[in-house]
């Protein structure tokens, strides 16, 4: 699946490793090697015990700035054809932008009687946009003085909130009981005035 990412993109790549094994990130630099230029490194951010996703994107975020922007992706999708352009197109006019659909999963919308924002629901009932999980490109400049202005990053849950931030998310009317990765940056990026989009792509 990777292979494929990189085969119909002309994206770089950094590989997270979190709590991985010697023999895995022996294949992790076997890869890279394979794909000098592409692969630019093999990060461990835990050696010791997994820890959460959020905390692994905070721990890249913290450790490496690549210049514009800041992205990931899923090592679970494959891609079918060229992908990023449009991504990129969208980009010019929004400061982040999300995709990747649950193949296991028929909606996307957070039901209405539920507490909390889980990582497979992108939308809120009114169609505000929570974003997704395993695929996102943010302008890096306004991820950090988002993630700065609140101290938030994409580990906070919603319990470790400051008073401030969870005074803007309920203005925001998004005032929930737990959230799952990332989905508390992306909503108090459009409190700052940010705009964020979801786009299915077909590849």
């Amino acid at each position: 699946f990777v292979a494929s990412q990189v085969a119909q993109s002309s994206a770089r790549f950094r590989f997270v490793a979190n709590a991985c094994p010697s023999e895995q990130i022996e294949a992790m630099e076997r890869f890279a090697a394979r794909h000098p230029g592409r692969v630019v490194e093999v990060l461990e951010v835990s050696t010791d015990r997994m820890i959460r996703h959020g905390d692994a994107l905070d721990a890249v975020i913290e450790a490496r700035d690549d210049g514009p922007y800041f992205a990931f992706i899923d090592p679970d999708i494959i891609a079918r054809g060229p992908f990023l352009p449009p991504f990129l197109d969208l980009l010019v006019e929004h400061h982040a932008v999300t995709s990747g659909k649950e193949v296991w999963s028929d909606h996307n919308v957070r039901p209405a009687d539920h507490p909390g924002v889980n990582g497979e629901y992108f939308f809120d009932q009114d169609g505000y946009v929570f974003g997704s999980p395993h695929f996102a490109i943010y302008r890096r400049a306004s991820l950090d003085a988002t993630m700065g202005r609140w101290g938030v990053g994409f580990s906070t849950a919603g319990n470790d909130l400051t008073e401030a931030a969870r005074s803007a998310v309920e203005a925001a009317g998004r005032g929930y009981w737990i959230y799952d990765t990332g989905k508390l940056v992306n909503i108090l990026l459009q409190c700052d005035g940010a705009t964020l989009v979801h786009h299915e792509h077909p590849a």
